[in-house]
């Protein structure tokens, strides 16, 4: 297949409203312009998000592809969509590990007041508990496994791929998204957010192309203009690779192999349903302080950083490190159907970092 196609399907140019779309009773809609509020608890988002008016309906039906019936209703969910990819060209993805720039020449008090700073709008866009419903984990997996091959094929920077997944995350959790235009949705925000954060960024045409256009220039620039007045043109999202990159400078421990293995861990963890309802910050931590426990496991590297801004004990991280570790152990099941960072980061470029985790794993 051609390399500037990241996914095979077909468009159906009939007109849908999308009005046989079945809704949980209990996810009723009710119209609100209300952000997500800061929550008064530290390590659970307020439950009382109200929910959001549906995005709206598009010009065209997106229907999706399947390899045994060809083009299916738009009842189908993106499944399809997941399994009849391209394989992305080996292209070498943003690494934000730099051995000239990560011994900074950064006053601590200032980096701290930075962190200070950040952890003040730590809250923005943590989904409630339970947002994530049973019959959308699949989608919403699929989707996320996308991404990450999207935003490496792109050559964006893994925070453009956190805040997006952040935002999506968001959309599912206050309105009804129909199943088949998970991918849609998704993918215009990480352009969103691309335009956000690079002054590089593709076009339109290029995205519509990159999908093999299935989607039109019309429907993601629609999306588009939708998706900014729903967020409020607010897209200074809290970013988990800041907090990364903070905790490895404080560790004085410049390591490639230490940070592959964070994202490593985080990318398998934010295939979880609940990932986005964990603050960034804690997200970070969690990730950082397992490496270190697998990576070294006699040192006690992460309790050296108790006296900075924005640390958290293991006791705080437990349940987190919990889910990172089963998130681990699933992504790397030849069964399991979203195994790409176990894909991604057993390359010789990332320092077979996946096995390597799996291994100690194994021994411990």
């Amino acid at each position: 297949m051609e390399p500037n196609k990241i996914i095979s399907c077909a468009a159906n140019t009939s007109t849908s409203k999308y009005r046989n779309v079945k809704v949980a009773p209990q996810r009723k809609r009710i119209l609100s312009d209300t952000r997500l509020l800061p929550s008064p608890k530290r390590d659970v988002a307020s439950p009382n998000v109200k929910r959001r008016p549906p995005l709206g309906d598009l010009n065209k039906n997106v229907a999706t592809f399947n390899k045994q019936s060809g083009v299916s209703s738009s009842k189908i969910t993106i499944t399809s969509h997941a399994r009849t990819e391209t394989k992305l060209p080996n292209q070498a993805a943003y690494m934000l590990f730099n051995n000239d720039e990560f011994h900074s020449d950064i006053c601590d008090e200032y980096l701290e007041t930075m962190v200070l700073h950040e952890l003040k709008k730590d809250w923005k866009y943590v989904s409630p508990k339970g947002s994530v419903k049973c019959y959308q984990v699949h989608s919403r997996a699929n989707v996320v496994n996308w991404l990450i091959k999207a935003q490496e094929y792109l050559n964006q920077p893994s925070t453009v791929f956190y805040k997006t997944v952040r935002l999506f995350d968001t959309v599912l959790a206050a309105t009804d998204v129909p199943h088949n235009m998970y991918q849609l949705i998704s993918f215009v925000i990480m352009w969103i957010v691309t335009k956000f954060e690079n002054v590089h960024f593709p076009t339109t045409k290029k995205l519509a192309k990159l999908c093999n256009n299935v989607y039109t220039i019309e429907q993601i620039l629609k999306l588009e203009k939708k998706l900014l007045v729903f967020f409020g043109f607010d897209l200074n999202v809290p970013d988990t690779i800041f907090y990364v990159d903070f905790y490895i400078i404080k560790l004085n421990h410049p390591s490639e192999l230490l940070y592959n293995a964070v994202e490593y861990i985080l990318e398998c963890y934010i295939l979880h349903k609940t990932s986005s309802t964990v603050i960034a910050s804690v997200q970070a931590a969690a990730a950082v302080s397992l490496a270190l426990n697998l990576l070294h496991p006699t040192s006690q590297l992460w309790d050296s950083l108790s006296n900075i801004v924005g640390y958290y004990s293991d006791i705080e991280l437990n349940d987190v490190m919990q889910d990172m570790l089963k998130q681990i152990h699933k992504v790397q099941d030849p069964k399991y159907e979203c195994r790409y960072p176990f894909e991604k980061y057993s390359a010789q470029e990332k320092q077979k970092v996946a096995t390597i985790l799996l291994r100690k794993l194994i021994a411990s």
